[in-house]
């Protein structure tokens, strides 16, 4: 049952991951408070997701060898109790960003080393895989098959992925298909993929502002085009009119739109959270500690 006066109090808040505690970690951007919510993760979290209607908490887990299927995706009360598995025992690699699709009936999340997109429902059942970049297992996947980022267009029937290729390597790339497989192919031979933009430093987690038709995401390449926040409008054709609206950052990897106050939030792996200002690009930092990837603040 919603608890209206905890949900209240954290409206707002962030809520991060730390690989070097291995913990999920909550921030006030107004007062600089922090805390710890869960702790012992375990291997490397990275993908966070938050359902505020019913208090729960997503994250995936990378696990602790990346060449082999120990990743997991968990779930927890916003408190940090009731922890449980979702997704494990061998069946993905190195789980990465998590979404909901609009009505909240579908996690989707890329798989990196596993070089695969992939859905669930939100109890962990009817596991599916959409797209699969490289044929063979076992892993490890070639650099530019691995799916990092995921954002999700039920109105257009829609998924986005980002592909970062080798570290700092200018092979990434963002993908487009439609969600549902077409008939008679499968996530492998599916000829419905779009190529929007290729030839990027590294791109990581992608968000969508659906008003504006606008693709976000964050990239984590080589200075100067990569370590920014970076924008383009969707199209029918694909992506148009790429621009960098911030740069500077240290490994960006998570990123998190707060539209209504035309803020975005970026944390980065060496340890940082930035709030940016999505019309002028300044940013100022909100806290500093860890190895920082996944990031979603509570609406």
């Amino acid at each position: 049952m919603l608890n209206t006066e905890v949900s209240s109090s954290l409206k707002n808040q962030l809520f991060f991951l730390d690989w070097d505690s291995t913990s999920i970690l909550k921030l006030d951007p107004l007062t600089r408070h922090h805390s710890t919510v869960i702790n012992n993760l375990g291997g490397y979290p990275d993908g966070i997701l938050l359902d505020e209607e019913n208090e729960l908490i997503y994250w995936t887990n990378m696990g602790a060898d990346w060449n082999g299927p120990d990743g997991a995706i968990e779930v927890a009360r916003l408190d940090g109790s009731q922890r449980r598995m979702l997704v494990g025992g061998g069946v993905i690699t190195t789980p990465k960003q998590i979404v909901f699709n609009t009505d909240k009936s579908w996690l989707y999340f890329c798989d990196r080393e596993g070089g695969r997109v992939m859905r669930c429902r939100p109890d962990g059942t009817a596991l599916t895989t959409l797209v699969q970049r490289a044929p063979k297992m076992p892993e490890p996947r070639d650099f530019v098959d691995q799916c990092v980022g995921i954002a999700v267009d039920d109105a257009n029937g829609k998924i986005y992925w980002s592909q970062k290729g080798p570290s700092k390597g200018n092979q990434g790339a963002i993908f487009r298909a439609n969600i549902e497989i077409p008939q008679g192919q499968n996530a492998i031979n599916r000829t419905d993929i779009e190529t929007l933009l290729s030839a990027l430093p590294e791109p990581i987690d992608l968000e969508i502002d659906f008003a504006n038709a606008t693709l976000y995401w964050s990239d984590r390449g080589a200075e100067p085009r990569g370590n920014t926040l970076n924008k383009a409008r969707i199209t029918a054709q694909g992506l148009e009119d790429h621009q960098i609206v911030a740069g500077g950052f240290k490994e960006a990897i998570g990123l998190d739109l707060d539209l209504a106050n035309q803020l975005a939030f970026v944390s980065d792996l060496t340890g940082h959270v930035y709030q940016v200002s999505l019309a002028t690009g300044q940013h100022q930092l909100l806290y500093q500690q860890g190895r920082l990837t996944g990031i979603k603040r509570h609406r």
